[in-house]
C-alpha cells in the first residue's frame, strides 16, 4: 500500500528497504526528498499515465441516531409562555449516545389560552427557530357559522431518538394554562395605607358617634380628645374587609366548581 501511494508520485521510487534502519538504496530517497524531482516533465507523464491502484480509504462514521416520529393529538389550548419556555429547554436536555429523549424538530397546529384563532407552530432544537403563524381560515360561505375554536383539534409531530409518548404527554401537560389561584382571606394587617386612607376619604363625613363633632380638619370630642381619623375608622375597615372577603369567597368557590380537565382527554 504504501509502495503503491510512493509510486503514484514518483514512477522511479521503489520499496525502501531499511533493515535494522539502514538504507542501501539510496536514490529512493533521493527521488522523495528531491525539490525538483516531482515536476521533472517524465515524472509528471509518467503519473497523469499510470492508473490509480489505491484502495479506499476506510471511514468509520460512528453509529448513527435513528430518528423517530410521534404525532400527539390534543382538544385543549396551550399557554403561550409556557410553551416558549418548555421549547427554549428542550437543547439543554439533549444528550449524546445513544440519543434516547431527544427532540430535535416539533411542529404541528395548536389553539392558544385566551386567542380565538389557530396557529401553526414549528421549533428547530439545533438552530432554535421557533415559529407562531396563525391559521388563515377558510373564506365562509354564509349559511354555515364557524365551528366553535374551542372544538378544534391540535396536534404536534415530535421528530426525536427513542422518544416516549408517556413522557412526551407529561411534558405538554406542563403547557397546560393554570388553574386560577384561589384568595386568601383578608385581614386587618395586609390593609395598605393607601387603602386605608381611601376608605377615610369615603366615610370621613359620616355620622359621628355621640359626643364628637368635626370642625373641618380635625375631629374632637367633648372631653378634648382630638384626632385627624374619623373616630368609627376601624369600624369601617371592618366593614370593608367583611365585604371583601365574601367576595373572595364566592370568587374561591367558582375556582373550585372548576373542573380539571386532561389535555389528552
Amino acid at each position: 500500500e504504501i509502495q503503491g501511494m510512493l509510486r503514484i508520485v514518483n514512477s522511479n521510487v521503489a520499496l525502501i528497504l531499511a533493515e535494522r534502519g539502514e538504507v542501501h538504496r539510496s536514490t529512493d530517497i533521493e527521488n522523495i526528498l528531491s525539490e525538483s524531482e516531482f515536476y521533472s516533465p517524465s515524472v509528471v507523464r509518467a503519473r497523469y499515465l499510470s492508473p490509480v491502484t489505491r484502495a479506499k480509504p476506510i471511514v468509520n462514521v460512528g453509529q448513527q441516531p435513528s430518528m423517530t416520529r410521534l404525532v400527539l393529538h390534543f382538544t385543549q389550548p396551550l399557554d403561550k409562555l409556557k410553551l416558549v419556555h418548555k421549547f427554549k429547554g428542550i437543547s439543554s436536555e439533549l444528550c449524546g449516545d445513544p440519543w434516547l429523549g431527544n427532540i430535535y424538530h416539533i411542529q404541528g397546529q395548536v389553539n392558544l389560552a385566551g386567542l380565538n384563532e389557530s396557529f401553526d407552530v414549528e421549533f428547530v432544537t439545533l438552530s432554535e427557530y421557533m415559529k407562531f403563524v396563525p391559521v388563515e381560515k377558510p373564506p365562509q360561505d354564509g349559511q354555515s357559522p364557524p365551528a366553535p375554536q374551542s372544538t378544534a383539534k391540535s396536534y404536534l409531530v415530535f421528530t426525536g431518538c427513542g422518544l416516549d409518548k408517556s413522557v412526551l404527554k407529561n411534558w405538554l401537560r406542563q403547557c397546560q394554562p393554570p388553574k386560577p389561584e384561589k384568595k386568601q382571606i383578608l385581614t386587618r394587617d395586609q390593609l395598605s395605607n393607601d387603602v386605608i386612607n381611601k376608605i377615610h376619604v369615603t366615610n370621613h363625613l359620616s355620622i359621628l358617634p355621640e359626643g364628637w363633632f368635626y370642625n373641618g380638619s380635625q375631629y374632637i370630642s367633648l372631653d378634648g380628645e382630638k384626632t385627624s381619623t374619623h373616630p368609627q375608622l376601624e369600624k369601617f375597615l371592618e366593614e370593608y374587609i367583611k365585604e371583601k372577603n365574601i367576595e373572595i369567597t364566592n370568587l374561591n368557590k367558582e375556582i373550585d366548581s372548576i373542573p380539571y380537565t386532561d389535555l389528552f382527554a
